[in-house]
């Protein structure tokens, strides 16, 4: 059996260069016209903590020439995972939020929808009704 690797990273990796140059720019432009943009705008993510460490499955790859079937060896007969949700805006953090270990589409709009706003609420009103989510 060949000995397979874990390489860590985002595959095509020019093609995320330029979006993230695009962002950057269209950033620059929103900025300039508004210097106040950023601070209006909630900057969120999600990640999986588990036994074995953090888990971002976006960035896991298996490079595999003679084997696609690869494993993931752990050190751990009981699992557990624990969804964790924060956001930034301005100068707030929002969160931690703990979500479902399964997180589909609906749950996650139940969450932008109804528990979100409950996080949101020590914050002004005026400024609250401003805000854009910016989705990782």
């Amino acid at each position: 059996m060949a000995d397979m690797h874990f390489m860590y990273g985002r595959a095509n990796g020019s093609t995320l260069i330029a979006r993230k140059w695009n962002f950057s720019q269209w950033l620059l432009v929103k900025c300039a016209s508004n210097p106040n943009f950023v601070s209006r705008n909630l900057f969120t993510d999600e990640a999986s903590f588990t036994r074995n460490g953090i888990t971002n499955f976006q960035n896991d790859y298996v490079w595999a020439e003679e084997n696609p079937h690869a494993l993931i060896q752990t050190n751990h007969q009981h699992h557990f995972s624990l969804n964790v949700w924060m956001g930034i805006i301005g100068d707030h953090l929002i969160g931690p939020v703990i979500l479902p270990n399964r997180l589909s589409g609906a749950a996650y709009l139940n969450f932008l929808v109804n528990i979100l706003p409950q996080y949101l609420d020590d914050m002004p009103l005026a400024e609250r009704l401003i805000i854009d989510v910016v989705h990782a």
